[in-house]
């Protein structure tokens, strides 16, 4: 795993339909360029907001200037900031403390520009986590424990 300023997501990865959306970040599937497609892995977005951010979901308040939530600009900053900074702050711990591990996805690149931080994952399959829990009733624990 390494980040470096001259390397750029597209390089290496096709990026291609969105998986998912959060807060601040967006997830989408990716192909490795290197091994003609055979490797698909999920991208995942932390966007940072600021001056480049403007016109993505931000509102604009008075005097022209963005805002969110009644925030100022370099407020929204450094809480953004300080999100991206813990999201892989954590995923960095669990890759170090813990992988591989068949049940932990597995971090392979760090990647980063003016849009955010693209961490590049393992992909997992089967859908979200939260739809299969709440797609059932009843879990016994034999099979929570497949899940």
């Amino acid at each position: 795993m390494s980040t470096t300023e001259s390397r750029r997501l597209s390089d290496d990865y096709e990026v291609a339909d969105v998986l998912g959306r959060g807060g601040f970040s967006i997830v989408r599937r990716g192909v490795s360029k290197s091994d003609e497609g055979k490797t698909q892995v999920a991208i995942k977005t932390l966007r940072r907001l600021g001056p480049a951010m403007t016109g993505m979901g931000m509102q604009q308040g008075s005097k022209g200037a963005p805002s969110s939530g009644g925030l100022p600009l370099w407020k929204q900053v450094s809480i953004s900031d300080a999100l991206l900074t813990n999201e892989i702050l954590v995923m960095r711990r669990i890759v170090e403390n813990v992988a591989p591990h068949p049940n932990v996805i597995s971090l392979h690149d760090v990647y980063e520009d003016a849009h955010g931080v693209h961490l590049v994952l393992e992909l997992c399959s089967g859908g979200e986590l939260f739809d299969r829990i709440i797609g059932r009733e009843r879990y016994s624990e034999f099979d929570a424990a497949a899940v």
